[in-house]
């Protein structure tokens, strides 16, 4: 883009919304969601060598989630996020292209009883053939395994490691866009019914039609929460609501208490600004 057109962009988006700098990435905020709810929580994930990499581990370890993951010799990942009036949402993300092997790493997670998988990860250089040595290898006893894509361009972009992480997991939370890319033709409920024939539980995300969620025993829709305040940012209600998602099936609680703490979870993130809620927010609804 032309200096001059990049100088107009930025006064534009400046004129509706001063940018801020918050942490994401949707597997630490996920993380972060989920400690915050009172599950323990590692997270393996690469951190560059940079004031970028400091910043993500200080919000992260303040939030009591511990950090497994590795160091790289290359800069911190960097997401531009641009949320235009209708509160959509574009990522540019910027993240130098640096590979990384991801096998020894995840390998320090086979003593969780519980592994989410972030989709956007299956993008990064190197990662499909750790993952795929991973994911092949016998898993321990009664872990679950859990797919997040995150996505369409992971169900697309990274198709070979993304199908097997779908054949691998036990549950699968994704959103509808991801879910009828997976399953074009069919309807939702179709969707789910495919999946629990396969012995997959999980939830599918609809926006303002709210979520069905489902296992082996039964399937159930739920409706959007009602919310006190207006909508201020999308960015990271898909990744609060997976959190709460975490946190019921952490907890073995029954498929509606779920569908509770995860719809109220998605809720506190769209009426604040950023992906990740004061901490004494999400505390209350663990309660």
């Amino acid at each position: 883009m032309p200096l001059d057109r990049s100088f107009a962009l930025r006064e534009t988006l400046e004129s509706v919304h001063a940018p801020a700098f918050l942490p994401g990435g949707c597997g630490a905020n996920m993380a972060a969601g989920l400690r915050t709810l009172g599950s323990a929580v590692s997270v393996v994930a690469p951190f560059g060598n940079d004031s970028y990499a400091d910043y993500a581990r200080r919000d992260l370890e303040a939030r009591g989630v511990a950090i497994r993951g590795f160091d790289y010799g290359g800069p911190h990942s960097l997401i531009y996020t641009l949320i235009t009036a209708d509160r959509e949402r574009t990522f540019a993300d910027y993240c130098h292209g640096v590979p990384y092997d991801l096998l020894a790493p995840a390998r320090l997670l086979d003593d969780e009883h519980i592994v989410a998988i972030d989709g956007y990860l299956l993008l990064r250089q190197g990662v499909a053939e750790g993952m795929r040595a991973w994911l092949t290898e016998p898993r321990p006893a009664n872990q679950r395994l859990v797919f997040c894509p995150g996505d369409v361009s992971v169900l697309l972009d990274a198709k070979p490691i993304a199908d097997l992480a779908i054949e691998r997991c036990d549950h699968l939370v994704m959103n509808r866009n991801e879910a009828h890319t997976l399953f074009p033709g069919l309807s939702d409920e179709a969707i789910v019914a495919a999946l629990r024939a396969r012995g997959i539980s999980g939830a599918v995300t609809k926006g303002e039609e709210g979520a069905l969620l489902f296992n082996a025993h039964e399937m159930i829709h739920v409706p959007k929460a009602r919310l006190d305040r207006p909508i201020v940012n999308t960015n990271g209600a898909g990744d609060a609501f997976t959190a709460g998602y975490l946190r019921g099936i952490d907890m073995d609680l029954p498929l509606a208490e779920i569908a509770r703490i995860a719809t109220a979870c998605a809720a506190q993130i769209l009426v604040i600004e950023g992906a990740r809620p004061p901490l004494a927010v999400m505390a209350e609804l663990a309660d």
